[in-house]
């Protein structure tokens, strides 16, 4: 077993060296001040046997001054390299502190710098652990991954693949469901490529049409004053239709802020209608937690799961809360159940990254 550091010997040939040429010019500097003390204790006992007056006087400020600027210089010799530039201002801080405490000056400088050099700097040590790195999606260049949305992704967004196989894929994507496809397609708005952008701006603007679509017949029933099933059925859709606007991001800024005031309203109304319906209680959270309520949302899921609801779909949720406030524990408590095979392929990689010990 090897030694502890503090143990160790100092470094190599060159380290000691170094530190010899250091400790000689600090010894140099030394010398300076033995006459800078000759001359502060002529100034001094001057000072105590005033005999001349004025003259005496006049004396002692002249060797106090010069024992200042000697004992400045020999000061800045001894002080770490990274203070003692620039010379002129530290020689004039180090000489006016001298001058204006005498005697009391010196020794309080000498004893700034060698206390720290006499007491031991403590050792620190900071443990460490290693986390495993989480997986990302296979590079786009492979086949196998092609068709799936991870290949699509990777494609669509490598600016080196051909324009031509980048729209194939942006056409690829039109059977794929909307809260698949929106995130991409809003990407894709800024792509470099025109015939991209305006391919994906039509896209997203189908996919609007078609859930405003959905929300405008949804609204015409409930206009019509249904009965209750009817209107509990008109309520959920329209719920739903919000989400997905809000969920795959084809929607943005106030038009956002509506849709899941909107959505909110129909969720609480359908609550309102049936209390125990645990897809209702789970849409409503989620519409909660785009508006930015994390404890409404957190007690919407928990609501959710005792109606019924199966648990693995609410606990990466409810660890998306629990990361939104920094409480990271209690993030691995909620995905330590998926680890046991609960989770989907898309939520693998994140379940192993955070939880991947409670399998064991």
């Amino acid at each position: 077993m090897s030694a502890p550091i503090a143990a160790q010997p100092l470094g190599s040939e060159s380290e000691r060296a170094e530190r010899f040429a250091q400790a000689m010019r600090g010894f140099a500097w030394f010398w300076l001040a033995l006459p800078a003390a000759a001359l502060e204790a002529s100034a001094l006992y001057l000072l105590i046997d005033v005999t001349h007056g004025d003259r005496d006087l006049a004396a002692f400020f002249l060797l106090h001054g010069a024992a200042s600027l000697l004992f400045a210089a020999a000061l800045r010799g001894v002080l770490p390299l990274a203070f003692r530039d620039p010379a002129l201002p530290v020689l004039a801080l180090l000489a006016a502190f001298v001058f204006f405490i005498p005697l009391f000056g010196v020794a309080g400088v000498a004893a700034a710098l060698a206390i720290p050099r006499l007491i031991p700097k403590p050792l620190r040590y900071r443990p460490f652990a290693a986390v495993r790195p989480p997986e990302y999606a296979t590079p786009a260049h492979e086949a196998a991954t092609r068709l799936r949305p991870a290949g699509l992704r990777g494609l669509l967004l490598d600016a080196r693949v051909a324009p031509e196989t980048r729209m194939k894929s942006l056409v690829a994507m039109q059977n794929m469901p909307v809260r698949v496809a929106g995130p991409l397609l809003r990407r894709l708005l800024s792509d470099p490529s025109e015939d991209l952008r305006l391919t994906a701006y039509g896209m997203v603007e189908g996919m609007e049409r078609r859930i405003q679509a959905v929300i405008d017949r949804e609204r015409a029933v409930l206009a019509g004053d249904p009965e209750p099933v009817a209107r509990l059925t008109a309520l959920r859709r329209l719920a739903e239709q919000y989400n997905e606007l809000v969920y795959a991001q084809l929607v943005q800024g106030d038009l956002r802020r509506f849709a899941i005031g909107q959505g909110l309203a129909c969720a609480r109304e359908a609550v309102a209608l049936a209390p125990g319906d645990a897809g209702i209680l789970f849409l409503r959270g989620r519409l909660e937690q785009a508006a930015g309520d994390l404890a409404a949302a957190e007690a919407s899921y928990r609501a959710a799961m005792a109606a019924g609801l199966v648990e693995a779909r609410v606990l990466p949720y409810l660890a998306e809360i629990a990361y939104a406030r920094g409480d990271y524990a209690r993030v691995r408590e909620c995905l330590a159940p998926l680890a046991r095979g609960a989770a989907g392929a898309t939520m693998t990689p994140v379940v192993r990254f955070w939880a991947g010990g409670a399998r064991d």
